[in-house]
């Protein structure tokens, strides 16, 4: 098994350089000025409701271990049993058991602030303070389980070791890998090639991540609304049906989160 932070911090010179010849290589200066604009890059993490019901519980941003446990009620047995029994589990073990502590990763990914990255993964997006230093984290250039693994979950170790690289190195894999595609696009659509659900930059964390560190919420704001009706209308003890408990439920979870954590709702257009 490979240190993760040491693997990542090993890997950086490399994409800095790439990024500086692509840099020089482009005489527009389009690639320079995405290389700017992807240093403000955030990290993000879409969930979904339950999920942020979990985190209130705990306190903390789980792993998919933990969380499928706590949806066991606690039931350790019964809850990595539902894990294990998912389609993609040996993939994403084949690449997590690369690295010391692997199997208590948490993942996000590269995001600037104002949402997306909805589909598959949840409504909710959650914007987080960056790594700090000599933290176990890593950033990789695409999804890890569907990058580094086949289908049989035989893992490409190799490759993941050789492109894992820091957070302060973010703009400068992000250039590497879509600066050709900027130099083809309006500004307007730079933020499309960061961040979306079928191509993004992964972060990797090797511990549960305190809600401190959540810094605000993204939301469509239809869901918005429906939130806002949900909890009025359990407040005054209609009846409701699941998924509007539900919505109530989150809603009440996030106006404490404003009130104790500084944690800001953000509303994001449909």
């Amino acid at each position: 098994m490979h240190d993760l932070a040491v693997t990542a911090r090993g890997n950086s010179a490399r994409w800095v350089g790439a990024a500086d010849a692509a840099g020089l290589a482009d005489k527009s200066g389009v690639v320079n000025a995405f290389r700017v604009a992807a240093a403000t890059l955030l990290v993000g993490s879409n969930v979904s409701a339950d999920k942020i019901v979990a985190f209130d519980t705990y306190d903390r941003v789980l792993d998919a271990r933990s969380l499928a446990i706590h949806r066991a009620g606690g039931d350790t047995v019964n809850g990595l049993a539902e894990f294990n029994s998912r389609s993609w589990t040996p993939r994403r073990e084949a690449f997590e058991d690369l690295w010391i502590d692997g199997r208590v990763a948490v993942y996000g990914a590269l995001t600037p602030g104002s949402g997306g990255l909805t589909a598959g993964f949840g409504p909710f997006q959650l914007v987080m303070a960056e790594p700090a230093d000599g933290e176990q984290a890593a950033l990789f250039p695409g999804d890890s389980a569907q990058r580094y693994t086949d289908d049989t979950a035989v893992v490409n170790e190799a490759l993941a070791l050789s492109e894992a690289t820091e957070w302060g190195v973010r703009s400068e894999m992000v250039t590497t890998e879509r600066g050709t595609q900027a130099m083809a696009a309006p500004p307007a659509q730079w933020d499309a090639l960061m961040q979306n659900a079928d191509d993004y930059f992964e972060v990797v964390f090797l511990e549960s991540i305190p809600l401190e560190r959540v810094t605000a919420v993204n939301v469509k704001k239809s869901l918005a609304v429906s939130m806002r009706s949900a909890r009025a209308r359990a407040a005054k003890g209609d009846a409701m049906i699941a998924t509007d408990s539900q919505l109530a439920g989150v809603a009440e979870v996030l106006a404490r989160w404003r009130r104790t954590l500084g944690i800001t709702l953000r509303e994001t257009e449909d």
